[in-house]
């Protein structure tokens, strides 16, 4: 395969080139939305999302048109299925999907948007966006280890259970906290089901911020242990940018000279929120703290609140810092003679609908995951009054605190607008003001998972052995190690957690010959893909198939000549030569810029 690749190399690129396939010039399924939370909307009187999004429309509109802006041209509907589905599902559209959405003319997409919105995938695509952006990717691959630790030591406490039975020596409090007998799930699987449930974003909120006990018992204690070694502080910091669109980390040493209002004290108020959080290790299961420390062996992490516990603003060497009291941006004070759990305390007031931050801050963060930047940018800079649309971001708070802190809702909102069915595509002249103000759409890098996947998608890959346990179990394990691979490679710990870096030479090789693509492209006898491309008797077809699968459309008339003519040379007409070659045009589109780019 390497020598019929390193063949094709150049005839692929200028295939690819000539084709316009390198975009050059930028110029499976659950039910939609319950009967119960239509009710719940009808009740509060809230418009439907594609009422809202016209709204939107209208004020957008008004905007380009004053600033005289070129407005893209609506998307084709392939590009439309290829952005939708990458952005709702992490991943390129089936090639059934996009069979059927292209196969009529003018694709119903609005049917397209409930398919994909409610569907297992939507869940899991905006669970991985927020655990990304929670604990970041590091801490996410570690915890497939752990979890299978968890279960190891889940099923010596049933054990240890067992055979305790009143034993002296035997501490009860040393099996507690290991979780109810239910199923472990990792963070990322928690909050798909959060998401697959639609659950009130502020209940979420609240979950995370105040959540106590082990991983077993309560996963969402993984947002807490992620800030196990910087402590207070660093989650005060984390907390403050994602739940409140501010940053206020600068203040942790001195008053902040660009933002005056965030001084030591308001950064160490806060912090006071946090400091009475205890994260500890647990012994293993039937062993005692003096039992396991001297076996050298430990169990899980245990996130709890102290009942005591302040907090000083550091001061120089020899002088004692300030108290503080625990006390929140808006002025709330928690006294603390006041016998209350403080991180509780914190979760009601950042999600209170008076809080004149988290609905801004939730709803622009939204806006980025679907147009490459908030309607304030940056995403933690939400304390501007100076930002080009205060009109719409006024519509979509009101919204998202009238519907509950409905996120799908919002979400709902966002896809139907005019400004997310434009194109990419246009001149480069007054590209950026148009962007700017979203009367184009961005090219967006994927995200590590985003092309992972994708590449799974258009390779069939997933589907290898899938009649077969075993094989089904080690292709499992291989997507695993591949992913961790891939993010480790293209991942980046940056503030969102989400985008992968401009192409580097690493990275450019990874693509290019890593373990992923080369073997998800050989040919080899029971690959679904192979098996059915070579069973179609027109090359026509096949060419068709690979195009639907990897690109999300059918090829253009020059594009189906040149490859018809590649597969079609003397060297490449022999059914192995043949096979070599289907695999070389795949590879080709695959290390595209089209293919790893949403446009």
């Amino acid at each position: 395969m390497q020598s019929a690749r390193s063949r094709f190399l150049v005839p692929a690129l200028a295939l690819l080139i000539g084709g316009g396939v390198v975009l050059t010039e930028v110029n499976r399924v659950e039910a939609g939305p319950s009967d119960k939370e239509k009710a719940q909307a009808e009740k509060k009187g809230l418009a439907k999302p594609a009422k809202v999004a016209r709204r939107i429309d209208v004020m957008l509109a008004k905007r380009w048109k004053k600033d005289k802006l070129k407005v893209a041209d609506r998307t084709t509907d392939a590009e439309f299925l290829r952005r939708l589905s990458l952005d709702l599902t992490g991943s390129i559209p089936s090639e059934e999907v996009a069979r059927r959405f292209l196969a009529k003319r003018g694709g119903d997409r609005e049917a397209l948007i409930k398919e994909l919105i409610g569907s297992k995938a939507y869940s899991r695509h905006m669970a991985t966006r927020w655990a990304n952006l929670l604990v970041g990717r590091r801490y996410l691959i570690r915890l497939r280890t752990y979890k299978r630790v968890m279960r190891m030591q889940r099923a010596k406490r049933k054990m240890a259970e067992r055979m305790m039975g009143g034993e002296k020596g035997m501490d009860e409090g040393s099996i507690q906290g290991y979780g109810a007998d239910n199923e472990i799930l990792t963070f990322t699987e928690w909050l798909e089901r959060q998401f697959s449930e639609n659950r009130p974003f502020g209940e979420l909120t609240t979950d995370l911020l105040a959540a106590e006990g082990t991983p077993l018992d309560n996963p969402a204690v993984h947002y807490m242990l992620s800030f196990r070694e910087g402590k207070a502080p660093e989650t005060t910091g984390h907390v403050m940018r994602v739940f409140q669109g501010l940053q206020l980390q600068c203040a942790q040493c001195h008053d902040d000279k660009y933002e005056p209002e965030w001084t030591q004290r308001v950064f160490w108020g806060v912090t006071a929120f946090f400091t009475r959080t205890k994260i500890r290790r647990l012994p293993p299961p039937g062993m005692t703290r003096q039992e396991a420390k001297k076996a050298g062996k430990r169990g899980p992490f245990q996130v709890r609140d102290l009942p005591r516990g302040q907090v000083r603003i550091p001061a120089p060497p020899g002088e004692t810092g300030r108290l503080v009291l625990p006390e929140f941006i808006t002025g709330e004070v928690i006294s603390p003679a006041k016998n209350v759990k403080r991180r509780v305390e914190l979760a009601k007031i950042i999600t209170a609908q008076d809080n004149p931050y988290f609905a801004r801050a939730i709803v622009n963060r939204t806006w980025s995951f679907f147009f490459g930047r908030g309607v304030i940018d940056p995403v933690d800079a939400i304390n501007q009054d100076d930002f080009a649309l205060p009109e719409l971001m006024e519509v979509l708070e009101d919204d998202f605190r009238r519907s509950g802190y409905d996120l799908r809702r919002l979400v709902s909102i966002l896809i139907r607008t005019r400004a997310y069915q434009l194109s990419s595509r246009g001149k480069a002249e007054g590209r950026a003001d148009s962007e700017e103000l979203f009367a184009r759409m961005p090219l967006r890098q994927l995200a590590a998972e985003q092309l992972f996947y994708s590449v799974v998608q258009a390779t069939g890959i997933e589907d290898v052995g899938n009649g077969n346990r075993r094989v089904r179990r080690r292709l499992e394990q291989m997507k695993f190690r591949l992913l961790r691979q891939f993010v480790v490679t293209f991942g980046t710990e940056d503030e969102d957690g989400e985008s992968v870096e401009e192409g580097t030479i690493p990275q450019a090789l990874m693509r290019l010959n890593g373990p992923l693509t080369n073997n998800a492209v050989r040919p080899r006898p029971g690959h679904p893909v192979y098996d059915r491309l070579f069973r179609m008797d027109k090359v026509v077809d096949r060419i068709e198939m690979i195009y639907l699968r990897v690109l999300s459309r059918r090829p253009t008339a020059k594009e189906r000549k040149k490859v018809l003519k590649f597969l079609s040379l003397p060297e490449n007409r022999q059914a192995l030569h043949q096979a070599n070659a289907t695999a070389d045009v795949i590879w080709a589109l695959l290390n595209s810029a089209e293919f790893s780019l949403n446009h």
